[in-house]
């Protein structure tokens, strides 16, 4: 593991990781990142983590994981928009449902994206 003071190293690679499709690593990565934040980068970092465990072919992880953050940062509708794209690939239909249906009235109301 790099020191702590290297959180730029370690987003450029989780960012190489993830070009080069090692989607895994790179999910690891940004969760360090994300756990390591305390600022209003904890958000983004976040993102990058569910959308990386979601491409790692671990989709009830991810979605999870969508439901954590989603309970957690409610306005964030880019979250919301994962979490759909995560329990697409899962068997939880009714979540499913119910998750487009409330990602459609946030975006009809014009949620902001942080």
């Amino acid at each position: 593991k790099l020191a702590p003071d290297n959180v730029s190293v370690l987003r450029f690679l989780a960012d190489m990781y993830e070009q080069t499709g090692r989607m895994l690593e790179a999910a690891e990565l940004w969760k360090d990142l994300a756990e390591r934040a305390t600022d209003s980068d904890a958000v983004a970092l976040q993102v990058r983590y569910l959308r990386a465990l979601s491409s790692s072919g671990r989709p009830e992880e991810a979605a999870e994981l969508a439901d954590q953050l989603y309970a957690r940062y409610p306005d964030e509708l880019s979250i919301l928009s994962l979490r759909v794209d995560a329990l697409r690939l899962t068997s939880r239909s009714r979540e499913l449902g119910d998750a487009l249906e409330l990602y459609e009235t946030e975006s009809a109301m014009g949620t902001e994206l942080h």
